[in-house]
């Protein structure tokens, strides 16, 4: 079932194209800055453990869901799975964004390219850092 849900979730993410604007973790990042709040500067929390409390909590949430969906129909939690799997591919795909960046460059589109460029940049830093 699980190589299904995958072929599927690949599927969706080829042939249904972009995505993008279901794929919303703004409520991640606000859900990491509420943990990190609750605890001091330089507490144990700073580091790993508050690695582990923030991605733990919300992984433990979707696997209790699932688990859920899973007992009341197994249909529903094959969906659930693959809609969690679909929505976590990100964003936007790295090569969607290089080549926008690219073809500004192409294009001689200095504006545009740096636009691009900063997209790339802005999007990764997001990434790495929460506070």
């Amino acid at each position: 079932m699980t190589l299904i849900a995958i072929l599927i979730s690949l599927a969706v993410e080829r042939f249904l194209g972009d995505l993008q604007r279901f794929r919303r973790y703004e409520w991640f990042h606000r859900f990491a800055l509420w943990i990190v709040t609750r605890f001091k500067p330089g507490s144990l929390a700073d580091g790993g453990i508050g690695v582990v409390l923030v991605v733990g909590v919300v992984t433990l949430l979707v696997g209790v869901l699932q688990e859920q969906l899973n007992e009341w129909f197994r249909l529903l939690g094959f969906l659930y799975g693959i809609f969690v799997l679909v929505y976590a591919m990100g964003p936007r795909s790295f090569y969607d964004q290089a080549k926008d960046f690219l073809g500004a460059m192409d294009r001689g589109n200095r504006e545009s390219a740096e636009w691009y460029a900063g997209d790339l940049l802005t999007a990764r830093g997001r990434d790495r850092n929460l506070s």
